[in-house]
């Protein structure tokens, strides 16, 4: 009985820390985003690549946890900031 209770108690805590990973991962990617999506409304080309980068990374986690939306949002967001930016008028 209490050798049930500590596996419960170490696989509860297991639990939250890769709960606490996968938020903090969600946090970071949506913040570099973010930032990457302003500095390409200001004509920053290079914030293309990070959009590229950051959103295969939160495909990645999202995958990996289950959330199968973000999962698809994320592998469009990667899609379109690999297609050429449009022309200059």
């Amino acid at each position: 009985m209490a050798e049930d209770d500590e596996r419960r108690k170490a696989f509860e805590a297991r639990f939250l820390e890769l709960k606490h990973k996968m938020e903090v991962g969600l946090l970071t990617r949506a913040h570099t985003l973010r930032d990457a999506v302003q500095r390409l409304l200001e004509g920053d080309e290079t914030a293309r690549k990070v959009l590229k980068l950051e959103g295969h990374k939160l495909r990645g986690i999202a995958g990996s946890y289950g959330y199968p939306q973000l999962t698809e949002l994320a592998a469009e967001l990667e899609q379109r900031a690999s297609l050429s930016p449009p022309p200059q008028l």
